[in-house]
């Protein structure tokens, strides 16, 4: 990877429009957009590479294996923040891929259960660069009883490649993983076992692998056996990591680090009952949830971005520790604390911590939390007070747009709105006022437009990212500084329904990019609408918003025939204030009959 002053990201929503690709620049006092990228075709795929080529061009692979090659910052001036991206080569691969890039050789390298002409079942296959021409092939091949992980594939510093598999059958005896160490040059292969046991499950609620391919490391919790120790309320079971180097595999390392009591890790009386089973040596499959239980209550392991010879671990019951790449502790076991009134107080109980922030020197930066719940802490690691860390919250300044660009929508209608925290109402509350102040630029571009696509991306500075169904129904009980969600909500559909567009435009008027998914929703900030269905006072500006919503039943939005509309009916059910409604607003919106036929897609399969 060249060196670059700019930033890559993947910014898509869950299920709505393709990957997105987005390049930032730390300003003075906050991150820059530069651009966005949407990457066409890539409604189903995830990207599985984006990394840079050089200090101008990155590539993305997706899941397809699809390959999209631009230049971070062509095609920018005078436009939009967001621009469309041909895949410079289409694929479709199947099933799991795995992806490297490899710039001493400059190729990019691929794993996966190929469906390519000429090529059926797992390969290693490779693209030249930049022109992507066919490099080396490598048909790869398992014994029946291991799987590859394809995802886990890792160039090693010796220019091999070593590539992960794992036996999922329940019983401890079958438990193996095993590594394959691939030489492209000579077209070589060969299996390498590792001393130790994978985890139970391959697939875990919480995170079982933690993999650094860059330093070459796979780590995940010590799996071999169970160790306890004491009886009854007494009782607690030995927690410990194994560390996979695949570079130099007999470097690799297993060792107990601490001991946990069950107490602060949520695990019940059975599940305790069930690892003193194993520990005393009844090794059954009937004990294997409650075994990945207690291995995921490590639920972080980071290499630190300022030493990167050191781990940072952490587990459920809020405690951090830094080890050696040789497993050596070279912190004290940290207990993450707040002040409160003067007093020390864990900083949260039952709760993960998911992701490990960069910091400068001698500051440790935290997000703690499910996703869409977390928090950011920091902590000074020279404060601490009888082994607690003492942290206090930390936020990251708002992602900077320029209002201009920012009001142009990309092809398939996406507008960014970015806030400093979606989960707050300070936050939720900036983002209604950005979108309100947005809005009359946002119809001046649609008027111009035959088709007009718009849809809103709302993202924050803690990497959370939400659509309007997301984020509409909390951000309208929002109350902060005197502003109120739900009276800046009325104001934004007010403001939508003053764009300057035809009669024909508001028929064609559209947010989704895809009118032939019929799950997707199809009028403008009708998330919004349906927040606003509760209140009698609120019928007259839905109203106003139905009339100018397209009047073809089969073009009319699922979410208003089948929900908005019901909803209103029974919110407001016998009141003049339904009446007027329905005698204001056209067919089909005022038929109690009206539905949209929806095909759920899972449905084929």
């Amino acid at each position: 990877m060249s060196e670059n002053t700019l930033t890559l990201s993947a910014a898509a929503l869950d299920y709505i429009g393709p990957q997105q690709v987005r390049i930032t620049r730390q300003g003075d006092s906050a991150p820059e957009l530069v651009a966005q990228y949407e990457l066409i075709g890539t409604e189903d795929a995830d990207i599985h590479l984006l990394d840079w080529l050089d200090a101008q061009r990155f590539i993305a692979v997706c899941r397809d294996g699809s390959i999209y090659i631009a230049n971070a910052e062509g095609g920018t001036e005078g436009n939009g923040y967001i621009h469309t991206l041909e895949p410079t080569l289409k694929q479709n691969f199947g099933g799991d891929l795995g992806v490297c890039l490899d710039a001493n050789r400059q190729r990019l390298w691929m794993a996966g259960r190929m469906r390519l002409p000429g090529i059926r079942g797992p390969h290693l296959i490779s693209f030249n660069l930049p022109d992507l021409a066919d490099g080396p092939r490598l048909a790869l091949d398992a014994p029946d009883e291991l799987r590859f992980e394809y995802e886990m594939l890792t160039l090693r510093a010796d220019g091999k490649f070593a590539l992960y598999a794992r036996n999922d059958k329940d019983g401890y005896k079958f438990r193996d993983h095993q590594l394959l160490i691939i030489d492209p040059d000579n077209e070589q292969a060969d299996w390498l076992e590792l001393d130790s046991k994978p985890t139970p499950e391959s697939v875990s609620v919480r995170r079982s692998q933690f993999l650094f391919k860059e330093a070459g490391w796979l780590v995940q919790s010590a799996a071999n056996e169970v160790v306890a120790q004491g009886e009854g309320d007494e009782r607690r079971f030995q927690a410990g990591v194994t560390a996979i180097n695949l570079n130099q595999p007999d470097a690799s390392w297993r060792l107990p680090l601490r001991w946990l009591d069950p107490a602060m890790i949520d695990l019940d009386d059975d599940a305790c009952d069930d690892l003193a089973a194993l520990a005393s040596g009844e090794l059954s499959s009937q004990y294997n949830d409650s075994w990945q239980d207690f291995l995921n209550t490590l639920t972080g392991v980071w290499i630190d971005p300022n030493q990167p010879e050191h781990f940072w671990l952490a587990w459920l019951d809020g405690r951090v520790l830094k080890i050696s790449q040789d497993g050596q502790a070279v912190s004290p076991l940290y207990k993450l604390g707040r002040l409160v009134n003067g007093e020390v107080k864990a900083l949260f109980s039952d709760a993960e911590v998911v992701a490990l922030l960069p910091a400068p020197a001698g500051e440790l930066r935290l997000s703690i939390g499910e996703f869409e719940d977390a928090r950011t802490w920091q902590a000074q690691l020279d404060q601490i007070q009888d082994d607690w860390l003492i942290c206090s919250p930390y936020q990251p300044a708002a992602l900077q747009l320029e209002a201009q660009r920012q009001a142009i929508p990309a092809a398939s209608g996406r507008i960014e709105i970015a806030s400093s925290d979606l989960e707050s109402d300070a936050g939720q509350i900036a983002a209604l006022q950005q979108l309100l102040t947005l809005m009359p630029a946002i119809g001046a571009q649609l008027a111009q437009q035959n088709q007009p696509r718009c849809y809103f991306a709302f993202s924050d500075s803690l990497g959370r990212r939400q659509s309007e169904a997301q984020f509409f129904p909390y951000a309208g009980h929002a109350d902060s500084d005197g502003q109120n969600g739900r009276e800046l909500s009325q104001a934004i559909l007010n403001a939508l329904l003053d764009w300057p567009l035809s009669t024909e435009q508001w028929q064609n008027l559209r947010a989704n990019i895809d009118p032939e998914q019929p799950l997707d929703r199809k009028s403008v900030l009708g998330d919004l609408a349906i927040c606003l269905a509760y209140k009698a006072e609120e019928l007259p500006l839905l109203a106003r918003y139905f009339q100018h919503a397209n009047t073809n039943l089969e073009q009319a939005d699922p979410l208003h025939l089948n929900q908005t509309l019901p909803l209103i009916r029974e919110q407001h059910d016998g009141s003049s204030e339904l009446a007027e409604f329905l005698a204001a607003v056209p067919a089909p919106y005022n038929d109690s009959d009206a539905r949209a036929d929806v095909r759920d897609p899972y449905d084929d399969w």
